[in-house]
């Protein structure tokens, strides 16, 4: 078979958005998506129907078929829906503990084989906690560090359940006595206690009629789960306070977008040829200046205008490289200061409020709150090229194009 040939564009389609932790050198990825599913999965069959009655009380649905609905979603994402018919002792099984480090069994969520994925949990700086399920081996490729996937949240909010119950270790989750169980235990968000706040347990409801009946992505969910203050723990509060960037908020990323070559018009690919010709120049400019491929994040969030950026940093500088189908590319440049006060909406919020503005009209530099960091950042606009001591030369077809855009709005960006 001739093999199909596909233009790269550049942009990074997302995979998941949450929290990046860093703790004695250990880097931890945090989505709450994960964790409400962690929590379904070890409730009994009668709570997630009350669930579902409260869903369609909100929305005004009949019970039956939001119920035969939701169930349906279940089974088509995950061709199988164990979930909602086993109770939380079925879930997990043969638990053990070796020092400070957890293995046990957690049910598949999927349908494929194996019916029970192997997992170590660890709270320790020198072991790592893995899982055996796809969704963690691909996360942790792409992240370098840990990452909590749905099987290993349900351990940590069984093992966490079974310390504050006062159960025997033959009717717990885990098998475990209190002796035998984390003593410090935190979790960082705080959905297993939603039966104790009605507002709580309205945002995990939605959170999974979003993610099933809508068929939402954990990265969109996320990015409103993280705006809310009541689903952190306090200790995440602390740390998200804190003053240093050792908690933070980033993107998982899935792959590059391509086309399909033969699909494309001549303009087309000429475009994204141009595009992707000059991400490698100024990513490799970044690099020979000493700035660090940081992460993925988020900029002008909450806009029509948002767009998954490439984060290249030096010390308290930052040069964002945002490429995206609704811009043509641009450079965002940050010089972060203190921590700001809007911890958890996180939202893309000049401080002078001119928050729906195109950031090709920003001329002059302004005052943000960056994302990632939750600091307060001088930020400035940059679109390649265009200025007299620019870093990198662009294609001629693009320079057409911004020349186009910039008239306008009778924009320069000469000065730069």
């Amino acid at each position: 078979m001739e093999k199909i040939s596909k233009t790269k564009t550049g942009i990074i389609i997302p995979r998941d958005y949450g929290i990046s932790i860093k703790t004695n050198g250990k880097k931890t990825f945090l989505s709450p998506m994960k964790y409400i599913l962690g929590q379904l999965m070890l409730e009994n069959p009668k709570n997630i129907e009350l669930r579902i009655k409260k869903m369609a009380n909100e929305r005004g649905i009949n019970f039956k078929e939001l119920n035969e609905e939701f169930k349906s979603a279940v089974l088509k994402k995950h061709s199988t829906a164990n979930i909602l018919q086993l109770s939380g002792e079925f879930i997990i099984k043969n638990t053990k503990k070796y020092n400070d480090t957890i293995s046990s069994q957690v049910l598949s969520m999927s349908n494929k084989f194996p019916l029970y994925h192997n997992l170590q949990l660890s709270k320790t700086s020198n072991q790592h906690s893995r899982c055996s399920c796809s969704d963690n081996f691909w996360n942790e490729i792409k992240y370098s560090g840990d990452v909590m996937c749905s099987h290993l949240s349900a351990l940590e909010i069984a093992l966490w359940k079974d310390f504050h119950s006062n159960k025997s270790s033959k009717n717990n989750l885990s098998g475990f006595t209190k002796r035998q169980l984390f003593q410090n235990l935190v979790l960082p968000f705080e959905f297993h206690k939603d039966y104790k706040d009605a507002y709580l347990e309205k945002i995990t409801n939605d959170a999974l009629f979003n993610y099933f009946v809508e068929k939402d992505s954990h990265t969109n969910i996320n990015k409103k789960l993280l705006d809310k203050e009541i689903i952190y723990s306090d200790n995440l509060k602390n740390r998200l306070k804190a003053n240093d960037d050792s908690l933070s908020f980033q993107i998982l990323r899935l792959k590059e977008k391509e086309f399909d070559t033969e699909k494309l018009t001549i303009k087309e690919k000429i475009y994204h040829d141009c595009v992707k010709a000059l991400d490698i120049r100024i990513q490799n400019e970044l690099v020979s200046r000493e700035y660090k491929f940081e992460a993925y994040g988020l900029e002008f969030k909450g806009t029509q205008y948002e767009t998954l950026s490439k984060r290249f940093r030096n010390k308290d500088q930052i040069y964002s490289l945002c490429l995206s189908k609704n811009s043509l590319p641009l450079i965002v440049r940050k010089n972060l200061g203190e921590k700001s006060s809007a911890f958890y909406s996180g939202d893309f919020m000049f401080v002078d409020n001119t928050i729906r503005t195109n950031p090709l009209e920003r001329e002059t530099d302004y005052m943000s709150v960056d994302d990632k960091t939750r600091r307060h950042a001088l930020t400035k606009i940059i679109v390649p090229g265009f200025s007299s001591n620019s870093i990198v030369e662009i294609p001629n077809f693009l320079r057409e194009m911004y020349n186009q855009t910039l008239n306008s709005f009778s924009i320069s960006f000469n000065n730069q």
